[in-house]
């Protein structure tokens, strides 16, 4: 990660639960990486123009403390804990990253220099960025509380394997323009009606020009009324029991999102059951073993991820993902990495 010239206005975060001490006014962003919640802390202090810290707390506990001396998207000194600097940048890198898509951060008022629209300095150089994918979370109906884990997820396997992600809710973003610069699209537990018609319409031009689909859990139970989504995602949710534990038979260990995976995969989730059995319309990668947990209605055959061309795209979905626990998980994020790098044309199926 390149540093911002210092001509530029330095990055200071917004008061979001904000505290202060005696001398120093701090404001504070929090995010989740890899199951962990870490704090961004933005200290104002004058003479010297502001640090910000990236900390890490287990109760009273620091697990991590390391300072961004110029507030410039780039941690400089490390002052606690046992990862390397390079480490703790690439965490640093999600945070900013999630704080600028949240619009918790403004530039520093007493650092302009004739040049206001700062953004955050980005994990990488765009230029050598191997492909770009978007990030949907919009929901009309239930909104899974993992969703914010699923975008660091997702921002952090972008900043280790050289691709960029964007995330917004914002339906907007649906139109020939908006959709131009990304080879995948990724549906991240969205729920009912989030796109209008026109939006749609876009949609359904981006997947026949050849863009790719990935949903994720709650996708398949998003546009009920579209029959051109339900065949793309390959089915629609149902119902589903309790999160309990129960075995994930890989069937197929080619495709680059199962190769990484046990042929029989133990975790805990939430299991959907769908409205129809996808098999022969998608190559289905994953089956449930309904006599290992309670509540499958599906049978024998209870395909919980597959793939498929569809309409001149690539679509990729896996039901898994209920969980913030999933999210921490490193074969759930193989096996998200796999179906990315699929539905973006990156790596073939066999």
């Amino acid at each position: 990660m390149t540093k911002a010239p210092l001509s530029l206005a330095a990055l200071a975060f917004l008061a979001w639960g904000c505290e202060t001490t005696s001398t120093l006014p701090r404001n504070t962003f929090t995010f989740a990486y890899e199951g962990r919640t870490y704090e961004i802390v933005g200290v104002d202090d004058p003479p010297e123009g502001g640090r910000n810290f990236l900390i890490l707390r287990a109760g009273n506990q620091i697990l991590l403390r390391a300072r961004d001396d110029e507030q410039d998207g780039q941690l400089d000194t490390l002052l606690s804990g046992d990862l390397s600097l390079e480490d703790a940048n690439s965490i640093y890198a999600v945070g900013i990253q999630q704080a600028y898509a949240q619009g918790q951060y403004q530039t520093r008022p007493d650092m302009l220099s004739g040049e206001a629209n700062y953004k955050p300095e980005p994990a990488h150089n765009d230029e050598r960025l191997a492909y770009r994918i978007l990030v949907f979370t919009k929901t009309a109906g239930y909104r899974h509380a993992s969703i914010p884990d699923g975008i660091a997820t997702l921002q952090a396997l972008g900043v280790k394997n050289n691709f960029a992600v964007d995330a917004t809710e914002d339906a907007g973003v649906f139109s020939d323009e908006g959709l131009a610069s990304y080879q995948a699209v990724v549906f991240l537990s969205t729920s009912d009606d989030v796109l209008n018609e026109v939006q749609q319409a876009a949609f359904e031009r981006y997947i026949r020009a050849g863009g790719g689909f990935v949903g994720i859990h709650g996708a398949s139970s998003t546009e009920y009324d579209w029959s051109w989504y339900r065949n793309l995602v390959g089915a629609h949710f149902d119902d589903h029991p309790e999160i309990q534990r129960a075995t994930v038979t890989v069937v197929d260990q080619t495709h680059p999102s199962t190769v990484p995976l046990p042929m029989r995969w133990e975790r805990t989730d939430e299991w959907y059951n769908f409205r129809t059995n996808p098999r022969g319309e998608v190559q289905v990668l994953a089956t449930l073993d309904e006599t290992t947990y309670e509540g499958g209605t599906m049978g024998d055959d209870h395909p919980i991820a597959w793939y498929h061309r569809y309409d001149g795209g690539r679509a990729w979905y896996t039901a898994l993902g209920h969980t913030a626990e999933s999210y921490a998980d490193s074969l759930f994020q193989a096996h998200l990495l796999g179906g990315i790098a699929y539905a973006a044309g990156v790596v073939a199926s066999n």
